[in-house]
């Protein structure tokens, strides 16, 4: 038994409550502050918040890529930190967590929790509760020119009320694991560095270059329909990440190179050391 599970076997025995989005959280938009008075956007002070800021600097939100004069911001005032911010309109699926007051603009929706239930969750917890709330948002949108959330939808979705000793663990466990894909990422990352540096030859150097056409055999695959294919162990390459399915027959053994030429995955390179069926994509 996992440490959760034993908090909730001792804590909550019975199950938890559950409360509707719309009865947890203060909910207000963000909005772009007028372009036509110049002084909204000079000497900024304010964090303003968009979807490129997620897509540069992750889902927890500290500085952001533009800053507004703090004579932009409406009456209602900042979205304090902790808010959670979600984006219910264009590109629905996203939410991230506030570090510091900020506004963010018209795309997304701020969930500051209420006065009574301030104590009763962790921001971190909250944070990553949302990921179920993403997929919610999907698949409750409304009819437009552009993806929008139904809203009066998006203010029942449910939040648990967990003692915060579970949600304490609940965030440790998933923190844990969230550091170690941000490892994986930044060694992809750190792989393709080095790798574009060392392949990186000038054509300046003493190196002597060939076409590719000079130093290798290219031959397009051949065509084949799923009722051609006679059931065996030999891949079936279509262009595609994985095998499409595989056949009695193979076109190709021995080292090789398939690159995809068509299609959503032109371009895709894969490696092959064993005998294959390569088709005409």
């Amino acid at each position: 038994m996992s440490r959760i599970d034993e908090l909730i076997e001792r804590m909550c025995p019975d199950g938890v409550e559950y409360k509707a989005l719309g009865d947890l959280f203060d909910t207000r938009g963000g909005y772009t502050p007028s372009k036509r008075n110049p002084e909204y956007w000079q000497d900024g002070t304010v964090p303003w918040f968009r979807m490129e800021d997620i897509r540069a600097n992750g889902r927890v939100l500290r500085e952001a890529l533009q800053y507004i004069n703090i004579s932009a911001v409406k009456r209602a005032g900042l979205f304090p930190a902790g808010s959670i911010v979600v984006a219910t309109s264009a590109t629905v699926g996203e939410h991230a967590l506030l570090e510091v007051d900020a506004l963010t603009n018209q795309r997304f929706t701020c969930l500051t929790l209420k006065r009574q239930f301030a104590d009763a969750f962790m921001p971190r917890f909250l944070y990553h509760y949302c990921f179920l709330l993403d997929k919610y948002c999907l698949e409750h949108l409304t009819q437009g020119s552009f993806p929008s959330v139904h809203m009066p939808s998006f203010m029942k979705f449910q939040f648990p009320m967990i003692p915060l000793e579970i949600q304490q663990e609940i965030v440790r466990v998933l923190d844990s694991f969230a550091e170690l894909e941000a490892e994986l990422e930044a060694r992809k990352r750190q792989y393709v560095y080095y790798r574009d540096k060392l392949l990186a030859y000038s054509h300046d150097s003493s190196f002597e270059w060939r076409k590719l056409g000079d130093i290798a055999h290219i031959g397009r695959g051949d065509y084949i329909t799923q009722k051609g294919i006679k059931p065996g162990k030999i891949p079936v390459i279509l262009g595609g990440t994985e095998p499409a399915y595989y056949h009695a027959k193979c076109n190709h053994a021995g080292e090789g190179i398939v690159i995809s030429r068509s299609g959503i995955n032109a371009g895709f390179v894969t490696y092959w050391n064993e005998p294959i069926f390569v088709s005409d994509g």
